[in-house]
């Protein structure tokens, strides 16, 4: 497993140090127009959602490229899983901690942990550590999902491909939204639910750590047995 964990590692290495140069690339840029522009206001640092969706987009491109190249060298798919989740791990808490260090270097920029647990950021020493702990999980969640998603892609057929390529967007940012409104009854004991498990009613963010590695953990053991359907073309 160590072999494949290395070569995964080594391979997104490059993708990695990219996503990073663009990202701060594009920060001081920004930061740079937003402060020399405006008076007042917030400025909205991005480091929260980016590394979310780059780490959806490395679970899914850690499928994708490695798994056939990995099966046809011989390496159980179980080792393959096993390497994938050490490589998600790695991967998520070195993301989560580059993501704290800029909110940290920021400070005063609005990022949407602050926003959901503003109570919490009081104490420095806690909320840095808790910060790392929940950007961790979810990137590890945004991995898992890209993970699955592209896992469930190789054993659809044409006609499901096209759904999952097409629809998932819609079904996220538009039909699921536009549900909130439209079924706004329905969605309230959902929502009062959703505070509690991510401790939105309370402004602490452990319960949501707790929640997210849970799911994250669901979705894995959802993945396993699928990966093992996969056929090696």
């Amino acid at each position: 497993m160590k072999k494949v964990l290395k070569y995964q590692l080594s391979d997104l290495k490059t993708s990695i140090v990219v996503f990073y140069i663009i990202y701060y690339a594009i920060l001081c840029t920004s930061y740079f127009i937003f402060f020399t522009n405006s008076t007042n206001g917030t400025f909205y640092n991005g480091a929260d959602f980016s590394s979310l969706l780059f780490s959806f987009i490395i679970g899914a491109a850690i499928f994708k490229e490695h798994f056939w190249m990995v099966c046809q060298n011989g390496v159980s798919r179980k080792t393959f899983f096993k390497s994938s989740i050490c490589c998600m791990l790695s991967v998520t808490a070195f993301m989560a901690f580059i993501t704290q260090i800029t909110i940290s270097i920021t400070q005063g920029t609005f990022t949407f942990i602050r926003e959901l647990y503003p109570a919490f950021h009081t104490n420095m020493i806690l909320s840095f550590i808790v910060n790392i702990l929940t950007f961790m999980s979810t990137y590890a969640l945004g991995f898992m999902g890209g993970y699955l998603t592209a896992v469930l892609y190789c054993l659809s057929g044409k006609f499901l491909k096209i759904i999952i390529v097409s629809g998932l967007p819609v079904l996220i940012f538009f039909l699921f939204p536009a549900s909130l409104q439209i079924f706004a009854d329905f969605w309230k004991p959902v929502r009062k639910f959703f505070l509690i498990i991510f401790g939105l009613e309370t402004g602490n963010p452990v319960p949501a750590i707790f929640t997210l590695f849970i799911i994250t953990c669901i979705l894995s053991l959802i993945s396993y047995p699928l990966v093992r359907k996969v056929e090696v073309k």
